[in-house]
Parts: C-alpha cells; sequence; structure tokens
C-alpha cells in the first residue's frame, strides 16, 4: 500500500538521473541513499534484478532501472537507493541521485498519449521544477510488475521464484 506524499497541494520527490532523462520519485519511503554499492549477482530470469545488497539489517533485492535505459552509466557508478515498499525493501539503482524537490501537483502534466518504453509504462506524469523537466516514476507499480521474480530477501537460489 502507498503511503501519502502530500500536503494539501504539493508533492515531495527525490531528483534523480537514469541514462540521458531526469525522473523523480516519492520521497516518503527513502531510506537510504549509498554510493557504489557493492552487489552480489543474482541470476533470476527478470532483466530488472540485478543481485542483492547486503546491509547490516538484511539482503535487499535490488531492482535495475538502469536496465532500462542503454545510455545508462556503468553499474560500479551506480547510486542505489534502498526504499520501503509494502513493508519489505527494495533497492533501486540510478545513475546519480540530486536533490529533493517538492512540487505543485497542479503543475504535474500528464504523459503525451505516444509515451513508450519506462515512461508509457511507469511514468505518472511530467512536471518542469527549476527550469527542468522531470518524470515522476511509480517505483510502486516497478515492484508490483516484478514482484513475482524478485526474491524475498534471503533468497540465493531459484527457489521460490515464480517466473512468468
Amino acid at each position: 500500500m502507498q503511503r501519502e506524499n502530500r500536503d494539501n497541494n504539493s508533492y515531495s520527490c527525490i531528483a534523480v538521473q537514469i541514462g540521458s532523462r531526469r525522473y523523480a520519485c516519492d520521497v516518503v519511503d527513502l531510506q537510504e541513499i549509498i554510493r557504489r554499492p557493492v552487489i552480489e549477482p543474482y541470476y533470476a530470469s527478470s532483466t530488472w534484478q540485478t543481485g542483492m545488497f547486503k546491509d547490516s539489517q538484511s539482503e535487499i533485492p535490488v531492482i535495475d532501472l538502469l536496465c532500462r535505459d542503454p545510455q545508462g552509466l556503468s553499474r560500479r557508478d551506480a547510486v542505489l537507493m534502498i526504499m520501503s515498499i509494502d513493508d519489505t525493501r527494495f533497492g533501486f539503482l540510478v545513475d546519480e541521485v540530486y536533490e529533493f524537490i517538492k512540487v505543485e501537483l497542479s503543475e504535474i502534466a500528464p504523459l503525451p498519449p505516444l509515451f513508450g518504453g519506462i515512461e508509457g509504462e511507469f511514468v505518472k506524469g511530467i512536471v518542469v521544477y527549476d527550469e527542468q523537466e522531470f518524470y515522476l516514476i511509480d517505483l510502486y507499480r516497478i515492484v508490483s510488475t516484478v514482484s513475482g521474480s524478485v526474491p524475498t530477501a534471503g533468497a540465493n537460489t531459484d527457489e521460490g521464484i515464480s517466473r512468468k
């Protein structure tokens, strides 16, 4: 269940870079930002999941947002955002994390109807902030899309992973 991230007419986000584009995502579930994370490879059928990140509490499945943009940086230069979604911790790889931004709900424009790729599937809208365009990415939808192929924390084998 997505937590509410609004105070009347505004929306708090974190601005990130994925490939050549800037995105913004909900900040309410952000727990930690890790630069140059060490990620243990995980060999799943999903092109989204790149591995597991181990911290002092648990193993965290890492969803690779860079795999959707071939212009993304190499993964050794990636930044990992640890988010709590539906009481489960996930890591999301992005090229860069910039800043926290607050946008007015009235300034969020819908996507043009011909958008495809990550924008068409997982973007809620477009907003201009500080003269830059950001795509509002829906991490909840991404998690629900890959949830059948993302293992539970602690899984190191293909056992227990449903395949579509």
